[in-house]
């Protein structure tokens, strides 16, 4: 991942981007992604919270550490991106990764100041 150097993930990020980004995780529904995201951090003993209430109305698929991981499968970007700029608001949150099947450009972007970096799940099956 070539980003600018203000846009680096933190070592906690860097490690559950390669681990996410060489997974085998079951792309059928998103339900079916957040099990096997779980089974995998759970393998790799990642402590991590499932559904985590980020405010009365949001709540991300995953919390490691102060690192947010949100799973969509098959949701119109411009929702996705709507979606992650709310948790982004979040203090409790350092980071944010968006783990999809869907094209995104690769890389990284910033949303309340907090870096945001995308992971693709259809690499691990290639």
């Amino acid at each position: 991942m070539s980003l600018p150097l203000d846009l680096r993930p933190s070592p906690e990020a860097e490690r559950l981007i390669r681990l996410i980004g060489s997974a085998r995780v079951d792309l059928s529904t998103e339900a079916a992604a957040q099990r096997g995201l779980a089974r995998l951090f759970e393998a790799d003993g990642l402590g991590h919270q499932a559904e985590v209430s980020l405010s009365a109305a949001d709540r991300i698929d995953f919390l490691v550490g102060r690192v947010g991981v949100e799973v969509k499968i098959g949701q119109p970007r411009r929702q996705i991106l709507r979606q992650l700029e709310r948790y982004a608001g979040s203090d409790r949150l350092d980071e944010l990764l968006l783990v999809s099947s869907a094209p995104f450009p690769s890389g990284g972007f910033r949303a309340h100041g907090k870096p945001v970096f995308i992971v693709s799940l259809s690499t691990g099956w290639m």
